[in-house]
């Protein structure tokens, strides 16, 4: 059970340490929501449906929600931010945002 807790925590554990720097802007917001979102993804792909993880999700998409693909000011945060530029995007984001162009 304790093994299992560490494992469902851990994605926001490091999410915090990467929050956690003297140096923080506002196109480190996207990349880090999405990275987090993947990381309880595979953990709900290899745990099943865990009653912890399933409540941790939820909360975590109906919090971070406004931090997200549709909120113009930090894609184009993240878009010239050089550590990330257009890597965080899905192939779907990257296409759309390419042809409206």
């Amino acid at each position: 059970m304790l093994i299992k807790l560490v494992a469902v925590l851990m994605p926001f554990k490091d999410t915090a340490d990467m929050l956690e720097t003297d140096f923080i802007t506002a196109g480190l917001v996207i990349p880090v929501v999405k990275l987090l979102r993947t990381k309880i993804q595979n953990l709900t792909a290899e745990l099943g449906d865990d009653p912890l993880l399933i409540n941790l999700s939820e909360s975590v998409d109906r919090r971070l929600q406004t931090f997200d693909s549709s909120n113009d000011t930090y894609v184009i945060c993240s878009f010239i931010d050089p550590r990330f530029k257009l890597n965080w995007c899905s192939g779907e984001f990257y296409s759309s945002t390419t042809q409206s162009n």
